[in-house]
């Protein structure tokens, strides 16, 4: 059991230290790692992309229907996105807030909308729901006209939560060796 603690300690601690040192590094610097982030997603897509189509080629010839016939469009595209990905790091990260800020706002005016008819309906808390549409809206467009700042903004956030998750652990480790030692 002793061996079991001490092995589980070791893992909490290293997972807590890394926690700590992500954290810091997305907190202090948010474009280089986004554009790290970035080469590493793209480097996975198109790994995942080639091998799709690695699967197509392996599988044509062998009178296999159309579900694998789908690994060749698959294939295709996440390796062409990984790809892009890897080659234009700085174009994907700065389309990424754009797309986000419009679909946020299409669907901030969906939940207007809604709001709305609650009112219609009778409902008394309608204005929570406006109020937090109205919100929403405003976040969508401040991703859709400050989209770099938002984007660092967002990465720093992350890095803070792993910051303080990091954190949290050792204080918890901490804590719980000193009790164990009473």
């Amino acid at each position: 059991m002793e061996n079991f603690w001490k092995r589980l300690t070791q893992s909490y601690l290293l997972l807590a230290i890394l926690y700590v040192v992500l954290g810091l590094i997305l907190f202090l610097w948010p474009a280089v790692s986004s554009t790290i982030i970035c080469y590493v997603f793209g480097a996975l897509v198109l790994v995942y992309g080639l091998t799709r189509l690695v699967g197509y080629l392996s599988q044509r010839g062998q009178g296999v229907g159309g579900f694998y016939q789908l690994n060749l469009v698959v294939g295709v595209v996440a390796s062409g996105i990984g790809l892009f990905m890897l080659v234009s790091p700085t174009v994907v990260l700065s389309i990424l807030p754009v797309v986000l800020g419009v679909t946020i706002l299409l669907q901030s005016i969906t939940k207007v909308q809604q709001a709305l008819e609650l009112k219609g309906t009778g409902d008394p808390q309608w204005w929570a729901s406006l109020a937090l549409a109205l919100l929403v809206m405003v976040l969508g467009l401040l991703l859709l006209f400050r989209p770099f700042r938002a984007a660092t903004t967002l990465v720093r956030f992350i890095g803070f939560c792993l910051l303080l998750e990091g954190g949290s652990d050792l204080w918890t480790l901490w804590r719980m060796n000193r009790f164990r030692q009473l």
